[in-house]
């Protein structure tokens, strides 16, 4: 439901849209270990140039649940390849 209600605010469909609330559901979602909410979470932060631990640690929570973890697995071969936020490949 936190994840739903996320979207409902990222994409303004019945609320008023807002990046903020968006960002607030997302957190309470990810706090369940909600892969998507924790990828878009992650995606969200990468936008806005927020700190690089956090992203990753939000895509490496991602990419570690059993569902819908394939795009934060990506997202974090993306990262490690081209060496973005800083980050060296093992």
């Amino acid at each position: 439901a936190q994840y739903n209600l996320a979207i409902m605010y990222k994409d303004g469909r019945g609320v008023t849209q807002s990046e903020e609330d968006t960002i607030r559901w997302l957190e309470k979602a990810a706090k369940k270990n909600h892969a998507l909410a924790l990828f878009m979470l992650a995606a969200i932060l990468e936008k806005n140039g927020n700190k690089a631990e956090k992203i990753l640690d939000y895509y490496r929570k991602s990419s570690k649940q059993p569902k819908d973890s394939e795009d934060a697995l990506f997202a974090l071969g993306q990262i490690y390849e081209k060496g973005q936020l800083k980050v060296t490949p093992n």
